[in-house]
């Protein structure tokens, strides 16, 4: 696994002019076509992070102000029935 890695590094950062006319067209096809898959595979990874992270601010500003909302009617609930309990003694 590890010398595929490095081949494939290789094949992203490789000067060409260092080999020979027919390695280097087959690292050039290869390098095309690795960088497609590599783009394509990038922009699958965006468009589902960025649904995701849509997703997640949504739920967070939903569930903040839900809890906020609900925290307030608490208190108010609270004080109200502070209040008319002082009032009854």
């Amino acid at each position: 696994m590890r010398g595929s890695r490095a081949f494939f590094m290789e094949l992203l950062s490789a000067p060409l002019h260092a080999v020979s006319s027919k390695r280097a067209t087959q690292k050039n096809m290869c390098r095309r076509l690795l960088r497609r898959a590599l783009h394509h595979d990038f922009l699958i990874y965006l468009s589902i992070t960025a649904f995701f992270s849509k997703v997640q601010l949504c739920w967070s500003y939903v569930t903040h102000n839900h809890f906020r909302h609900l925290s307030t009617i608490w208190y108010t609930f609270q004080a109200q029935h502070l209040v008319s309990r002082r009032g009854k003694k």
